[in-house]
């Protein structure tokens, strides 16, 4: 199964990256500090003296890059199928089968942040569309998830639209997030370009325009920081 016409998956996938550089931009924690005074006991309870000026080494906190990527990781293949099927309620049969056989290989299969690639975020987005696609056909699951989103018709209030999507996947804002502002008009931005697609006329054969414009908003989500990275 293809969900996406090539044009569609190229702008979910540049939104998946666009949240995660929002993230990788604002969330870089800071390197610890070594506050203990000079000549201060170790851990091994030895007072190591005080080294005069021209012999004292000062340690260099670690680049903000290096923290970061000790810090931050990645959901690997397996944890992100279970995240996905946690938030979506679809469960890994059929289609999304498929979809996740077909990108197995280009999964993360390694937890360090800077191992992640284009290819990896390309393929996530891909999972992560085929589960979303695959939720916006279930009424029983779309209803349960989405009381407040009309599958039938395209939205008219994009940043509504992206609000509630982002709402039920991120759960309460809360500090420790930071501002949800960005990613919410990140993703409507997507939603007020998929309403300028002709997908009846183009590629995509399956699927509702409102069903596959729901799809590139869940997908960028699902494929965002907030989801991707722990």
């Amino acid at each position: 199964m293809r969900i996406f016409s090539t044009q569609f998956s190229t702008v979910a996938i540049v939104l998946g990256l666009s949240l995660l550089g929002n993230a990788c931009n604002s969330s870089k924690p800071k390197g610890d500090v070594n506050t203990a005074a000079p000549g201060a006991a170790d851990q091994t309870g030895v007072d190591q003296g005080t080294p005069d000026d021209a012999d004292q080494v000062v340690e260099e906190a670690p680049a903000e890059e290096e923290v970061f990527t000790a810090s931050i990781g990645v959901k690997n293949f397996r944890q992100l199928t279970a995240t996905y099927e946690t938030l979506t309620g679809v469960q890994l049969q059929g289609d999304v089968l498929a979809e996740y056989e077909s990108q197995l290989s280009s999964l993360p299969t390694l937890v360090d942040a800077s191992s992640l690639s284009s290819s990896q975020i390309s393929a996530i987005t891909k999972l992560a569309a085929a589960y979303c696609f695959a939720l916006s056909n279930d009424q029983a699951l779309r209803t349960e998830k989405f009381p407040n989103i009309d599958f039938a018709n395209p939205p008219a209030d994009s940043t509504g639209f992206a609000t509630d999507i982002l709402d039920t996947f991120y759960g309460p804002e809360d500090m420790l997030q930071g501002d949800r502002a960005t990613d919410i008009a990140t993703i409507a931005g997507l939603v007020d370009y998929l309403n300028t697609v002709d997908f009846n006329g183009g590629e995509v054969t399956q699927g509702t325009p409102a069903t596959n414009i729901f799809t590139g908003g869940c997908a960028a989500a699902l494929a965002g920081p907030e989801i991707v990275l722990y």
